[in-house]
């Protein structure tokens, strides 16, 4: 049987210790203002579902 694992194993210090290229910033960037909208727009669902529950 052959061993189809022969990745070397993920070094989490190596990775780290990495400069963050330019794309790694943008894509960084991006996925805080897509988080943040989010948040923003549950926020929003949330106010309107109190408020409809209210009235």
């Amino acid at each position: 049987m052959t061993n189809f694992s022969q990745k070397t194993p993920f070094n989490l210090a190596e990775y780290l210790s990495r400069p963050a290229t330019p794309a790694d910033i943008q894509r960084a960037a991006t996925a805080r203002k897509k988080h943040r909208d989010f948040m923003a727009g549950l926020e929003a669902d949330r106010a309107r579902e109190a408020a409809r529950r209210k009235a």
